[in-house]
């Protein structure tokens, strides 16, 4: 099971890997001492307060690599990273999101191969 802590750093590594321009993801908002449930494009489970269950970063200029360390958020339903300028592929952990119904990753967000534990999501768009 997954304390606070863990959630944290499985958020936390994702803008250590990114090129952020506009400050989308600016510190003063994004740092251990703020609780990630109210960072801009996080939100949380109602029932359980600490499990981030969606992200939608969409068009912030964002570019680098998304962390596999996302996989563990374990109660992920969606994920919204279109237009944005990913340099990696999507991560095969992505796979291990079982409540993940939601994936945006259109507009060139990445490239290289859609992990095949991916493609039976139908509500998603991943060109």
């Amino acid at each position: 099971m997954l304390d606070q802590r863990t959630r944290f750093t499985s958020t936390n590594p994702f803008k250590e890997n990114i090129v952020d321009p506009r400050g989308a993801l600016d510190s003063r908002r994004y740092n251990e001492t703020v609780n990630y449930c109210t960072w801009k494009g996080i939100s949380c489970s109602r029932r359980h307060r600490t499990r981030v269950v969606s992200i939608d970063l969409d068009s912030q200029g964002l570019v680098g690599s998304v962390s596999p360390h996302l996989g563990n958020l374990s109660f992920l339903i969606g994920i919204n990273l279109q237009n944005n300028s990913f340099q990696s592929p999507i991560s095969q952990e992505f796979g291990q999101l079982r409540r993940l119904e939601y994936i945006e990753f259109s507009k060139k967000s990445f490239h290289g191969e859609i992990p095949k534990n991916l493609v039976p999501i139908s509500k998603s768009s991943l060109a």
